[in-house]
């Protein structure tokens, strides 16, 4: 709801840029850590790598809660988790 608002109201667009701006910073900050420690692909941008996470989130949070249990959640985060991950 607070994204079709923010396509309206300036204000709420303000505040949910500044949301989600954090959310990607933080997970990008541990996403950079995974990288550095090798959890993670040496060459995955960690900040590109941030807005696709998040976005799956925002987006998996949606299709489950329309799809409910007809939405494979436990599959396609395994299947974001394995492209983040090294390649052998």
């Amino acid at each position: 709801e607070m994204m079709l608002r923010a396509r309206r109201d300036e204000k709420v667009r303000e505040r949910l840029e500044r949301m989600l701006l954090g959310w990607n910073g933080y997970v990008e900050a541990l996403i950079a850590r995974g990288v550095r420690d090798g959890d993670f692909a040496r060459d995955l941008d960690p900040q590109l790598a941030a807005a696709l996470v998040t976005s799956y989130s925002m987006g998996s949070n949606l299709q489950h809660g329309v799809r409910g249990a007809n939405f494979p959640q436990e599959s396609a985060y395994e299947r974001l988790v394995a492209l983040l991950r090294p390649r052998s």
